[in-house]
């Protein structure tokens, strides 16, 4: 890792323990907490410090101002990536939750150092720091301490920064370009500047680094970039250095803030049609090039023994950054570094590293304030496959499955032929075989003794196969991909029976299985997949395709079986194509298991995936899937009939989610049925008070019209709901259109509250939600499921009461989507004495000590939809 530019953050004085656990995102403006505040121009307003008590720094009130007493002493709610804590700075004291109790940090010194754990002196924010000295900026800073600099105004002398020695020597930006590329043109219409374009998957980026100087439109960028050793002969080779506030042409990313200027494309600094890297696109370029870094390197404009091959034509110098922790130029000639739009407090960059470790990654730099280099990138993307001339390779899946942490989004497309062909061996006899579906012909081939399909699948499903129709996919939405390289297909839809869906134990029958194949062909059963692998005798390449691989992993295709790296969509996002294929084949249990081809690794194996949903390629075989193993089966039949699948609804059937894994099976549960919609729930005895043991799931909005658009299964997948439950808004789940997140006209409902609940049940109260968390000493563990958490999230489950990770969804604009399955839940509560206030039990499956926490808390955010779970009247 980069010793400069990318350091550690100053170290924060105390730990919150329910500031850091409260990483949840919950329901509005709380405007109920600072009811002098609004109309003032605060977002909060105190009489005393420690009415911060109840109301801590969290992920709800990052970026909100606050004020305290007569003298209005401000605070700003900020999240300090060295310790993971959010905390209240202020200009000239951070106060930070410990537990309930406020503490005030000690003032530092102005004219001493302090150092944090790294041994990084932390003067350099002090008021005698020559950088931000009085002679070099001007401060207008709402907050300027020994802790934080929050300056919105500041600029730098050139008197106090060090340059830096460059370890090579350019004459022309030709020089970085490589000679066998075709390159296109961009003119940047601001200054005239003409600049080199490349294509990398579907997307067009820059080939250089951008040099726009600035102008009276972008006074940011005038006052906040520099050429290196503020030479402008290196602008005009290497591009110019921009802060992240000046890259991004707002403020609001200046270094220390959290970035968040929306969720659309960012043009910020780029030229008209141009924009800075998406965080998916940023992705999608570290999964193209990974650990090749010599394929993006350019081959010159490094140190030499740090020279690029650069045959991707992307052409990146190691222009270096200029890093304000140690006032000085550093790195040209060892590091790139190019800005991309990621939320948050970090410095997020894409890093671009030389042969020790030879790879470009995402990186965050934590401590200090840094210009570096900008690439913009076409708004248009490609929709049609790219000749084999302009592809580029794309990360290799090292790992015996594809984890999210290896499964990065990648909208890249390593596309070869425009005609499948060229896939083929044409010294090989093949047969056809024609789809009655859709008309769609494939040809077959006979390996050891088993016939084939030579091709991947691409039957988009219909109304009589609604499985494959809404579950499968073309790599990166792009239907040319379909076309070439055949659909991407979750279980589910390859097996075309929900009981194969993620999370699910899958089994259909004791023999073959149709699944998604044509009539008279199933898909891959173990032994088959077995047979197939001792076919090639550690010969792998004569399963490869000529073409349809990267250059380095292309095969030689011998047994005309022709397998392309068709790539994989893991959970949401596109990866690896042209370097990793993979195959379903039919076996039972809840883990999803395939065989996979490695390009890079020149391996074939078969592994399993429990991690996420995947979405990879199908090859059929030849021969009739056999009856279901017992009639309570949903599969089609051994007839083929495209017309004998299972049940086209949009809900899942009961039967399809074995839930018996998510409770304690030492544990005696009691048993209630809703009679609204026949569904029954697990009962459980907890402290004299009846629990619900499982989320709710009830969503008949013609009972309760209040449900319509105020309920959703977690990634809107039906099976979701039917194996955790519902997510409701705050106003369904008490059933009234007052009891939203924001408008504050609740109404103050005596004694229990049935709400969305069945009859004779109602929504916990805060007292029984309090005695629920206080019996079990706030620790979440023996509540939860060892079931529907992460890995090191999941709890013993002593108790039986069985909470799951069913995240949480957020409705308010700027904060759309789901997020948190797997690492928390919220759960709805109601207290009668402040029906305004939005009550909901937290639990966090792991907090920063490492025990799950579990509390209720009033702060809902982001207008949520939240778990409900009934207590018995």
């Amino acid at each position: 890792m980069e010793k400069r530019c990318a350091r550690r953050g100053i170290q924060t004085l105390l730990v919150a323990s329910l500031a850091s656990a409260a990483l949840i995102a919950g329901c509005g403006d709380d405007e109920s907490f600072s009811p002098v505040a609004k109309n003032r121009g605060y977002d909060y307003a105190f009489v005393k410090t420690n009415d911060f008590a109840e109301y801590p720094c969290n992920e709800m009130r990052e970026g909100r101002e606050a004020v305290v007493g007569r003298d209005k002493d401000r605070y700003e709610c900020i999240f300090d990536e060295r310790d993971s804590v959010y905390l209240w700075a202020g200009e000239s004291d951070t106060l930070t939750a410990k537990g309930h109790e406020f503490v005030r940090a000690e003032s530092s010194n102005s004219e001493e150092e302090s150092s944090d754990s790294d041994g990084f002196s932390s003067s350099r924010y002090s008021s005698s720091s020559s950088l931000y000295s009085s002679s070099s900026y001007s401060s207008s800073s709402r907050y300027s301490s020994s802790s934080y600099y929050f300056d919105t105004t500041w600029t730098f002398s050139e008197d106090h920064i060090g340059l830096a020695s460059i370890p090579f020597t350019l004459t022309t930006k030709d020089e970085l370009l490589n000679p066998d590329v075709e390159y296109g043109t961009m003119l940047d219409e601001r200054d005239g500047q003409v600049y080199r374009t490349v294509i990398v998957g579907n997307r067009v980026w820059m080939a250089e680094n951008l040099n726009f100087a600035g102008n009276d439109d972008y006074p940011l960028v005038l006052e906040r970039s520099a050429c290196l050793n503020f030479d402008d002969d290196n602008c005009a080779l290497l591009g110019r250095l921009y802060s992240r506030e000046a890259a991004m042409d707002n403020v609001s990313c200046m270094f220390g803030v959290s970035c968040d200027i929306g969720d659309t494309l960012v043009r910020g600094v780029c030229p008209k049609g141009w924009h800075i890297p998406s965080n998916a696109e940023a992705l999608a370029l570290v999964n193209a090039f990974g650990d090749e870094l010599g394929d993006v390197r350019s081959a010159k404009g490094w140190s030499s023994y740090k020279e690029g091959v650069n045959t991707s034509g992307f052409s990146m110098p190691a222009s270096g950054c200029l890093d304000f922790g140690d006032d000085r130029f550093e790195s040209p000639g060892k590091t790139g570094y190019v800005w991309a739009y990621i939320k948050g407090s970090d410095m997020r960059y894409l890093i671009f590293r030389g042969p020790s470790d030879n790879d470009v990654i995402i990186h965050s730099g934590y401590s200090s304030n840094i210009f570096v280099s900008v690439r913009c990138i076409s708004d248009d993307t490609l929709k049609v496959a790219l000749s084999s001339s302009s592809r580029v390779s794309s990360s290799s899946v090292s790992s015996s499955s594809v984890s999210s942490s290896s499964a990065k989004s990648s909208s890249s497309s390593v596309v070869s032929s425009a005609s499948k062909d060229n896939f083929f061996n044409p010294d090989v006899t093949y047969g056809t075989l024609k789809d009655s579906r859709d008309g769609q012909v494939y040809k077959t081939v006979e390996i050891n003794g088993t016939t084939w399909m030579a091709e991947n699948l691409n039957f988009a499903g219909n109304s009589d196969w609604p499985l494959p129709k809404n579950y499968s996919y073309c790599y990166g939405g792009i239907a040319a991909n379909c076309a070439l390289y055949g659909r991407l297909y979750d279980r589910a839809a390859a097996m075309n029976s929900t009981t194969c869906g993620y999370g699910k134990s899958c089994s259909l029958y004791d023999g073959l299985n149709r699944g998604v194949c044509p009539d008279g062909w199933h898909i891959p059963s173990e032994e088959e997949v077995d047979d197939l692998m001792d076919f090639t005798l550690g010969n792998r390449k004569t399963l490869r395709s000529v073409d349809g691989w990267v250059d380095r992993e292309v095969g030689a295709n011998e047994s005309g079986f022709s397998l392309v790296g068709s790539g994989v969509r893991a959970d949401k996002n596109y990866v690896n194509q042209g370097r990793f294929a993979a195959l379903w084949y039919y076996s039972t249990g809840v883990v999803q298991n395939y065989l996979v081809f490695s390009g890079v690794e020149d391996k074939m194996y078969l592994t399993e995936n429990s991690k996420e949903t995947v979405y990879i390629s199908v090859r059929c075989v030849k021969g009739t899937g056999a009856e279901p193993a017992s009639s309570g089966s949903t599969k089609s039949s051994s007839s083929g009939s495209s017309s004998s699948v299972e049940s086209s609804s949009s809900e899942e059937s009961s039967s399809s989610f074995d839930k018996t894994v998510l409770f304690n099976s030492a544990v005696s549960y009691g048993e209630m049925t809703d009679s609204r919609d026949g569904q029954t729930y697990r009962t459980l005895n907890i402290a004299g008070r009846t629990w619900m043991a499982e989320n709710l799931n009830f969503a008949d909005s013609s009972k309760l019209p209040i449900l319509e658009g105020n309920n959703r299964c977690y990634d809107d997948d039906p099976g979701e709901c039917e194996a955790f439950g519902r997510l409701y808004s705050r106003e369904a789940a008490l059933n009234d259109s007052r009891c939203t997140c924001y408008n504050g006209t609740c109404p103050s409902m005596s004694g229990n509250v049935q709400g969305i609940c069945p009859s004779g049940w109602h929504i916990p109260s805060k007292s029984e939600a309090e005695q629920l968390a206080n019996l079990n000493a706030n620790q979440a563990s023996s509540l939860n499921s060892s079931y529907g958490w992460a890995t090191d999230r999941r709890g013993n489950n002593s108790t039986g009461m069985s909470f799951v990770g069913a995240g949480v969804y957020q409705r308010q604009t700027g904060s759309v989507g789901f997020k948190g399955k797997g690492n928390y839940t919220n759960l709805w509560v109601y207290d009668v004495s402040t029906p305004n206030e939005n009550w909901y039990l937290m639990d966090v499956g792991k907090s920063a000590s490492g025990n799950g926490t579990i509390a209720v808390m009033d702060d809902a955010g982001y207008d949520p939809f939240y778990t409900v779970r009934c207590v018995k009247n």
